[in-house]
């Protein structure tokens, strides 16, 4: 019998937290995390798939936090586990990642941390999910992946969404400044020569809410560069709107990538109904993957989310794919 890795971590980072209890010093400790199966149905693929939704995947997170010196030192350690990944499944499949690992220090001229956690660019193209705070928005579509939902019959193909974001989670130091007036300024290096900049400025406007962002993204290492713009508006009695575009330079790759998405969301009461439309390809060219969807998600409780929806992939390669999903969050 194959033998977990899961089981393992998991009481390992049970026993932390229990042992934190111990008087060594005062501090803040929570345990949180997520769990977040979900089922698809592929036109490409035989028989329905039970997955984790790597779009926000199941994870256990344990942060903590104690003031010294009038300084807010604080910790983050989270790994994501997940049987059976949404992004390419392959039953049976197993995936334990280190999402954050990081210490900080929060000052009232802005924070810095060092270790492992979010580059300062990573996030800018994901202003869908940002402005409406639904599971399906933007780069958390469930099932957007460069391979395509799954695409059995040529694993190797270009198919499917990229939405081009930052260089995600690295080992990093990191400083963002105090909010003012909503607007927050961020730069990061991480190791490979990694070097990241990013502007946020969430506020309320008028009768509801403004979110806009913008970071680049530089490495040394393969000439790899990206730019995100992102941003929305949120109406106080539930409609959003938001767009996003990226664009990759990479040594070898000519001309650059780039990507497109725009995002329509309206919540009524629990329920979120979303529509999303995408095109990722080469710059000026005819040969894109577009993709578009359709969703709902329904706040169940406050620690339940339900979602589900259909998303179509027509790619450059003249091939299609047809995606049903459905699925549960439970936020713990």
């Amino acid at each position: 019998m194959k033998k977990s890795r899961v089981l393992p971590i998991v009481t390992s980072v049970l026993t932390v937290a229990a042992l934190s209890n111990a008087p060594v010093i005062s501090a803040d400790l929570t345990l949180s995390g997520q769990v977040t199966p979900a089922i698809v149905f592929g036109s490409n693929i035989e028989d329905p798939e039970i997955v984790d939704n790597t779009g926000t995947g199941s994870r256990l997170r344990l942060r903590g936090k104690h003031k010294a010196r009038g300084i807010e030192v604080f910790t983050r350690y989270e790994i994501q586990i997940q049987e059976n990944q949404s992004f390419g499944a392959v039953d049976g499949s197993e995936s334990i990642d280190t999402r954050f690992a990081e210490v900080g220090f929060k000052t009232p001229i802005g924070s810095l941390s060092l270790g492992k956690g979010e580059g300062a660019a990573d996030g800018t193209a994901e202003g869908s999910y940002q402005v409406s705070g639904n599971i399906l928005g933007g780069g958390h579509l469930p099932f957007f992946t460069v391979r395509g939902a799954i695409n059995r019959d040529n694993p190797d193909a270009q198919v499917g969404y990229n939405y081009y974001d930052g260089f995600g989670r690295n080992s990093r130091l990191r400083y963002d400044t105090p909010s003012l007036g909503g607007l927050t300024l961020s730069a990061s290096y991480a190791t490979q020569e990694r070097w990241e900049v990013a502007a946020r400025l969430k506020r309320g406007l008028g009768p509801g809410k403004i979110t806009v962002l913008g970071g680049y993204a530089d490495s040394d290492n393969g000439d790899n560069d990206r730019t995100m713009f992102s941003g929305g508006y949120k109406f106080n009695f539930g409609l959003s709107f938001a767009a996003s575009f990226s664009s990759r330079t990479q040594a070898g790759t000519d001309p650059d990538l780039e990507s497109m998405l725009l995002s329509l969301n309206y919540q009524i009461g629990k329920l979120i109904l979303s529509a999303d439309v995408g095109e990722q390809g080469p710059e000026d060219s005819d040969l894109t993957n577009d993709v578009q969807q359709v969703g709902a998600e329904f706040k169940f409780s406050k620690a339940t989310d339900i979602y589900g929806g259909y998303v179509n992939f027509d790619n450059a390669d003249d091939t299609s794919v047809d995606t049903l999903f459905a699925g549960f969050r439970y936020k713990f």
